[in-house]
């Protein structure tokens, strides 16, 4: 005698919709997100620039005296120049990502103002050209405007976050290098 056993249900996978933009960040992520300090950002933009030239001078040191130029005058045109499209790369590539070098030893991130999650190399770039294009008109007296931009804005944004609908804010998940001494 030969025993049946059932046949198991058919099984039903249902069809994925469009992905799209995640909704409102809740509001337990809003209370955990903190605006980053003008002088954490100050220090972040500066360790990022320290961070930039010091190998583009020692690089530029080397080659002055087997390339004849003794002062090095011509050299740090030439690295001078270089310079500024690696900057670009550099800033537009890792604050797409959240992060520059500077932004993480300090504890900081660049997120999307309406997801909350990175901006994306294509937002980052539009970050770099408005604070680039800022710094070159009027002999980079918008670009000054543009650096204490967060220290009266609501959202504490400088004209360069607007531009690319950022926010810069403290990052939970990264630890930031001591901003004062303990004893």
């Amino acid at each position: 005698m030969a025993v049946q056993t059932p046949s198991p249900p058919p099984m039903v996978v249902p069809q994925a919709g469009p992905v799209g933009p995640p909704g409102p960040p809740s509001h337990q992520l809003e209370q955990a997100l903190e605006a980053a300090g003008w002088g954490r950002r100050f220090s972040a933009w500066l360790l990022d620039w320290i961070i930039l030239v010091v190998p583009i001078s020692v690089v530029g040191g080397l080659l002055s005296g087997p390339l004849g130029d003794p002062t090095g005058e011509g050299i740090g045109i030439l690295l001078g120049i270089a310079l500024m499209p690696i900057a670009f790369v550099y800033f537009a590539l890792l604050n797409g990502r959240g992060k520059t070098l500077g932004k993480r030893l300090l504890g900081i991130r660049v997120i999307d103002a309406q997801t909350w999650g990175p901006i994306g190399g294509g937002k980052g770039a539009t970050r770099e050209l408005v604070r680039l294009g800022l710094g070159s008109v009027s002999f980079g007296l918008l670009f000054l405007v543009d650096g204490v931009w967060p220290l009266w804005d609501e959202r504490a944004q400088s004209l360069h976050d607007k531009a690319a609908n950022s926010v810069v804010v403290r990052d939970p998940h990264e630890p930031a290098l001591p901003t004062h001494r303990t004893v």
